[in-house]
Parts: structure tokens; C-alpha cells; sequence
């Protein structure tokens, strides 16, 4: 080992210096940091030159792999030679031997016609004669039964039924009357029926048909109604008429219930509630059976009134000849049973509801005097 001092080679293992007696040890401990710190620098500058290398060997082969990418397939085309004449006249021979292939040509989407879709039209309803109902009549179609009726609101009068199953009595003195204040514009009554109907017409007697035409202009008549029958609905505009209205519709309409909802009304002079006298239904029972009732409903005769001209609060009734239009119109002789008259016309047929009929067993509701028969 040499001394750094003087410049003395000693023994590697020398503590002092054989010249000049400095210590070596010191200088034995330096040279060892010196070479530790010199092999930790040359491993840093390796790692070092290790990953700057990795980051351009990345680099270059993503360079490599895009132009690559970028750069045009080299294709090599191949000419065919052409043939010889002894070669185009043995390919000619083979192909007049062989059977020609029938060319396929492809369906173009627009050459395909398409099948239209069947659309069904709608089915409509509209205002119709006696006449069109005969004509369905004698085609099979005949009246709906009614198993039961409901309405959103009816009036209460005592002494009178204005309930909805009255629609359906077959009563001309009796009407459905609904029962909130104005003129009743969106309350309904719903009719439902006995069995699965195929419907095609509606006959209706809209107001109040009770006795004369002055009851009928007295209360509202129904403007305009809508029909809910299954999943369709039908409205309909009505004349201010006293005459059977008739609805056909332009097929049949597969329904076990019908809402009738009232849209606007003609007003009445007197009373501000909307009646309807009777409906009737028309169509064939969806099973196949036949319509029980093939009765048409047709307009009413004129009413003969000569014979209640006398007829008025607490007046005499005529000369005891004349009928109360046979007694089917007075709601006050319903319980007689009698076939006869009213006997000398002294009886007042007022309103006192306590009196009978003498040889009756009903009640006439009205009459106070003792008669000899019964008003039928």
C-alpha cells in the first residue's frame, strides 16, 4: 500500500508507514468509500442507460407498427397469358359441349311487391228509418235482453219511478230522469245485457213521452249522446223530435254493456231535467243462438186527447161517458180492476188521494166520489 504522504510502499496490512509513521488506516477506509460511492454511480449510469434504451426500443417498434399500418399492401398482379389459337379453339369446343347454367339473377328489395295489409274500417253510427230496422229484423237481428241497469244519478219524486230499468218496461208514461241540478250534461246510464251481444241498431225515445206533447216540451230532450259499447264509443246528434230515433251502426259491434252519457240537451220550458223515455237494443247473441224478441219498435200513433179536455185539478170529469184514453195513461186507475166508466160525472178528479171506487178493488188516486164502475 503506498503512503499518500511520502510516497513509501508498505505492506497492505502496514497501519503506519514504514518512512514517515503516518497512520494508513484512515487512508485504507477512505480509498474503500471512494470505490463504494464509484460502483453506486456506475450502477445508477446503468439503470440509467438501461430504461432510456427500453423507452427507444418502445418507441421504435410502435414507429414500425403504425408505418406499417399506414403503408399500401404491395399486391403482386399476375397477368394471364393469352391463350394460343390451338388453346381458344379446344375452350371453345368444351364449352359448346356443355349445358349453359341458367343465370340466377338476385331479387332487388324494391323489385318485391309487398302485400298490403288489410286495414278494417272503422265502424260508424248514423241516424236510420223504421224501415233499416226491419231490414235487420227480417236478417236475424232482434232485441237485446237487459239483465240489469245503473245510472250515475236519478231524481227522486214520490209516487214515481224514474229508475233505469224503466228504459226497458216498454212504457211510454215511464222515462229515466237524472238527478243533479242543471240539465244533467255528462251523467250516464249504462244498460247491461244478458249475454255477449253482436249490436247493430238502437231504437230510442228520447224526453218525456208521458201523456202529450206537453209533457215532452216541459223537460229536456237529449241534443246529442255518447255511446260506450266494448272498446268503442259512438256520438251521435239527435232532431228535437217526439219520434223514435233510430241508430244503425255500419257493423256490428261486439258488446255485453252499453253507457249512455248525455252531451247537450234541448231545454225544456218548464223543468230543467233531461229524460229518456225507453231505450231498445238490437243485435244477435254472439253464440250463435237466436234473438228472442223480434219485435220492432215503430213510432207511436197520434193520441187522441178529445176526451181530456175536461181534465184539470179539482174539475169534473166529462158526463160520466167518456174514457180516460181507455185507461191506459192515467197513472191514478193502474189498481182497478172494473170495466166501467165513471157513472154522472159529479165526481171532481182532483187531488185527494183517499177515495176508491166503489165496486173496484184498486185505488184511483185521485178520485173523492163514489162511482157506480171502475176506469179499467
Amino acid at each position: 500500500m503506498r503512503c499518500p504522504y511520502c510516497g513509501q510502499e508498505n505492506p497492505n496490512n502496514a497501519t503506519r508507514c514504514s518512512r514517515c509513521g503516518r497512520h494508513l488506516e484512515r487512508v485504507r477506509e477512505k480509498k474503500k468509500e471512494k470505490s463504494i460511492l464509484l460502483i453506486g454511480i456506475i450502477l445508477v449510469a446503468v439503470i440509467l442507460a438501461a430504461g432510456v434504451g427500453a423507452m427507444f426500443g418502445i418507441s421504435n417498434i410502435l414507429s414500425n407498427t403504425t408505418n406499417t399500418a399506414e403503408e399500401p399492401q404491395k399486391v403482386t398482379i399476375v397477368s394471364t397469358p393469352e391463350p394460343t389459337p390451338q388453346e381458344s379453339v379446344t375452350a371453345a369446343s368444351s364449352a359448346s359441349s356443355e349445358q349453359p347454367e341458367e343465370e340466377v339473377v338476385p331479387l332487388q328489395a324494391d323489385s318485391v311487391e309487398a302485400t298490403p295489409t288489410p286495414t278494417e274500417a272503422p265502424v260508424t253510427a248514423s241516424l236510420a228509418d223504421v224501415d233499416a230496422l226491419k231490414a235487420l229484423v227480417s236478417d236475424g237481428y232482434g232485441q237485446a235482453g237487459v239483465a240489469s241497469s245503473t245510472a250515475t244519478s236519478t231524481i227522486s219524486q214520490d209516487g214515481v219511478d224514474n229508475d233505469p230499468h224503466v228504459l226497458y218496461d216498454g212504457a211510454d208514461w215511464s222515462s229515466w230522469q237524472e238527478g243533479v241540478d242543471g240539465p244533467g250534461k255528462g251523467e250516464s246510464v249504462t244498460l247491461t245485457f244478458d249475454k255477449l251481444y253482436r249490436v247493430r241498431c238502437i231504437a230510442l225515445k228520447l224526453g218525456n213521452w208521458y201523456h202529450d206533447i206537453s209533457y215532452y216540451t216541459r223537460n229536456n230532450r237529449p241534443k246529442q249522446l255518447t255511446f260506450v259499447m266494448g272498446s268503442q264509443q259512438f256520438t251521435v246528434d239527435f232532431p228535437d223530435e217526439k219520434q223514435v230515433q233510430y241508430v244503425e251502426f255500419s257493423d256490428d259491434v261486439e258488446c255485453n254493456s252499453m253507457q249512455i252519457i248525455i252531451d247537450d240537451v234541448y231545454s225544456g220550458d218548464q223543468y230543467d231535467d233531461t229524460c229518456i223515455c225507453e231505450v231498445t237494443t238490437y243485435g244477435k247473441p254472439s253464440d250463435g243462438s237466436a234473438a228472442a224478441n223480434t219485435a220492432v219498435v215503430t213510432p207511436a200513433p197520434d193520441q187522441d186527447t178529445s176526451a181530456d179536455t175536461a181534465y184539470s185539478s179539482g174539475t169534473t170529469y166529462g158526463s160520466g161517458t167518456g174514457t180516460w184514453n181507455a185507461g191506459t195513461t192515467d197513472a191514478g186507475t193502474s189498481g182497478d180492476t172494473g170495466t166501467g166508466t165513471y157513472a154522472d160525472g159529479t165526481g171532481t178528479y182532483g187531488t185527494d188521494t183517499s177515495g176508491t171506487d166503489a165496486s173496484g178493488t184498486g185505488t184511483t188516486g185521485m178520485d173523492t166520489t163514489a162511482g157506480t164502475g171502475t176506469t179499467g
